[in-house]
Parts: structure tokens; C-alpha cells; sequence
């Protein structure tokens, strides 16, 4: 209901004090915590991401604004987890994906960002759901991110390289994903068009409890080079023709969060550099290949519309990063320099104001700044 009453924004600020006020009342009621040393890791990797991409002490920090540069060191010191782990005698309740026992335990270690207190928790009345369904063994994909392009990037399509790590996992058991991830067409055309998923059955959980003797997570780690290059090699057939003068602007619309309030203001900048305008909403998943691969300078606000820059791979592409002047711990994330330093692409960023409507996250952006940043790109 506060969904249908509500703008996105103001139902997420919403659905997050909830969140935490059932971790604090409500959960430590009617739940236990499943304890870490009864999970089985096949493999568990613990490290800062950077430094699968640059050997210390190398800073590739050198000319971004201060508070970029702060911001992207400061995320890049937390080290981030990935593991391939096994739990026997295991449920995965259908709305979150959440794994748990029948002793009502929460198997938090194998449910990404689950200590997080704004991430929901199941429902206390998740053993009352009539219809179950059993499995020997089975392959969760479920993540409490798996709806975002780019979470569905880094967190789903990388498991299936790290599960091909683990032979052991026997190719018949079957991946459980979300209904609302089967029914994405960017899920459909990686699942059908190509063969990361490896040809494994997928298992698609709408409203049914799953009960399984032997359950697998996976969580790969964020940032790390390969798998971002073996997607961006996947898709090659339908890569276009590489141009070296094509720019592109990937805006965001005002019906989604984090959009420039100013456009208009900056609009005249970018025809005087012939960039076009494109929004990645109204192209499906084929053609954003075909474009992005074809684009030489991309200038995009922070959003999962940049994670396209990985099939411009292996042609060179320059990227400009436009950011809110954010306040929040970790607002401003080092997710696109990281990719765009995978690829060797060359990477500027720009800060705004700071939130012009703190509720639908709109920004102004100086348009001088923008001529200086481009006009330094298209001279080199």
C-alpha cells in the first residue's frame, strides 16, 4: 500500500525505518542466529577489491576532486567476501530468498549484505506458506540485490564463474533464482542467448518454500577482473562496429532517483562536443551492447546504466562520472572507476551540488565544469 500512496523514494526511506526497527524489536523474538562454524566453506576469500586490479602502493586516485578521491579510497580499504559455502537440512524462504533452518535459525554468513539494517528479514510467519518443495541439493542464487542491472552483474552472473571453480558441484543441480529476476529480459537473454549459465536447470521460486537437504551460496567478490572481462567477451557477437568519435550521455529520468535537476543548463555543452542523449531504460539489453560497444566517450550520472561500459571492451573508451554532492557514509562508490581501471579505460569524475530535493536525489551540475572536462578529453 505505502508503495501504491507513495513516491519510490519517499517508500524506500519508509520500508528502511522499518526495516530496522523490526532488526531491533522483532527479530531477536522470533529468531536465532545459525552459528558461523556449521557452514561448510568449499572457499572463502577476504580482501579489499582494489587490490585485485592495482598492486599496492600504486594510487590511481590522481586527478579526481578531493572529495571523490577520499570517498573511493575510504570504500577501497573495506575488505569484501567471497565464498562458495554448503549447508545440509536448509530452507530459502520465497519473498527474500533468506536461508534458515527449522529451528528458526537465520543463516546470516550466507546471505550477502544480510547484516545490514535495512535489509528485510523473513516474516515470522514464513513456516506457515502451504506449498514447499524439496530438493536434494540445489545452487541459490537468490540475493536480497538480485532486481538491479548492476547487482544483477556483479552478484548474479559472477556466480556461475565462481561456481565453475567447484567440479564437485555436480553440473545436474539446479540453480533457484527470484520469479521477478526470470521475468527481467536482461536475465532471459544471458540465460538463453548465452553460456555463463552453463546449460545448469533453473529453478524459479515465486511463493513455495524450498526445503533442501544440501544447499549452496555463492557470493563473488565485487570488482574482480575476469569475470567482468569473460561477460564483456560473451556478448562479442552482438558488438558493433567500434567508432572513435561517437559520445554518448546516459541520462536518468526524473521518474527514478539521482537525475540533474539542471539539465537544460547543461544541454548546450554537450551539443557544442556532438554528445547524444540516450537513456539505457528505453533499449533492451541487446542494444545497449550494440551501443556502448560503439561508444568512445561516455559521460553518465552514477547509476546501473554505467556498468555498460564493459562491452566497449577491448577498444579504448573515455568515461566521465557525475556525482551528487552526497553527505551518507559510502555515497559516493568507486564501482565505475573500478570497472573503467579493469578495462583500462581512461576515467574522470565531477561532483555537484549536493541533493537540490533530498527525496528524489536531483543535483545540479556546473556547466563549466563539464566544458573543462571535455574539452581536456577530446584534446588528448
Amino acid at each position: 500500500m505505502i508503495k501504491r500512496m507513495l513516491p519510490s523514494t519517499w517508500s524506500a526511506v519508509i520500508a528502511n525505518g522499518l526495516n530496522k526497527l523490526n532488526r531491533l524489536i522483532v527479530v531477536p523474538l522470533f529468531f536465532k542466529e545459525y552459528p558461523s562454524d556449521k557452514i561448510a566453506y568449499l572457499h572463502k576469500l577476504n580482501t579489499p577489491p582494489v587490490e585485485l586490479i592495482f598492486q599496492r602502493p600504486i594510487t590511481p586516485y590522481e586527478g579526481l576532486p578531493i572529495k571523490i578521491k577520499d570517498a573511493f579510497v575510504k570504500f577501497n580499504d573495506v575488505s569484501q567476501l567471497e565464498f562458495v559455502a554448503r549447508v545440509d537440512d536448509c530452507l530459502i524462504e520465497p519473498k527474500y530468498g533468506w536461508p534458515l533452518t527449522h529451528s528458526r535459525e537465520l543463516i546470516y554468513d550466507c546471505f550477502p549484505y544480510s547484516r545490514q539494517n535495512i535489509i528485510p528479514t523473513p516474516s515470522i510467519f514464513f513456516s506457515s506458506k502451504t506449498k514447499t518443495r524439496t530438493f536434494n541439493e540445489i545452487i541459490s542464487f537468490r540475493d536480497i540485490f538480485e532486481f538491479g542491472y548492476w547487482h544483477f552483474h556483479t552478484d548474479i552472473l559472477h556466480k556461475n564463474y565462481l561456481l565453475r571453480n567447484f567440479p564437485e558441484i555436480d553440473a545436474k543441480v539446479p540453480i533457484l533464482i527470484s520469479k521477478d529476476l526470470s521475468e527481467t529480459p536482461y536475465f532471459k537473454f544471458f540465460f538463453e542467448r548465452t553460456n555463463i549459465f552453463n546449460h545448469r536447470d533453473v529453478v524459479v521460486q515465486d511463493d513455495f518454500l524450498v526445503k533442501a537437504k544440501t544447499a549452496y551460496f555463492i557470493k563473488p567478490m565485487p570488482h574482480k577482473p575476469f569475470y567482468y572481462q569473460a561477460t564483456s567477451e560473451e556478448v562479442s557477437g552482438w558488438k558493433g562496429t567500434a567508432s572513435q568519435t561517437r559520445k554518448v550521455f546516459l541520462n536518468r529520468g526524473q521518474h527514478r532517483s539521482r537525475f540533474i535537476s539542471n539539465l537544460q543548463a547543461i544541454e548546450p555543452v554537450l551539443k557544442k562536443y556532438n554528445v547524444e542523449f540516450v537513456d539505457a531504460d528505453t533499449l533492451n539489453i541487446q542494444e545497449q551492447i550494440k551501443l556502448f560497444s560503439e561508444t568512445a566517450l561516455l559521460i553518465g550520472i552514477h547509476g546501473a546504466g554505467l556498468t555498460n561500459m564493459m562491452f566497449r571492451a577491448p577498444q579504448s573508451m573515455d568515461v566521465v562520472e557525475l556525482f551528487p554532492l552526497a553527505q551518507g557514509k559510502f555515497e559516493i562508490p568507486p564501482h565505475y572507476f573500478l570497472l573503467a581501471k579493469i578495462f583500462g579505460f581512461r576515467y574522470q569524475a565531477l561532483l555537484g551540488t549536493p541533493y537540490t530535493n533530498k527525496l528524489k536525489k536531483s543535483f545540479d551540475v556546473d556547466p563549466i565544469d563539464l566544458d573543462h572536462a571535455l574539452n581536456d578529453l577530446c584534446k588528448k
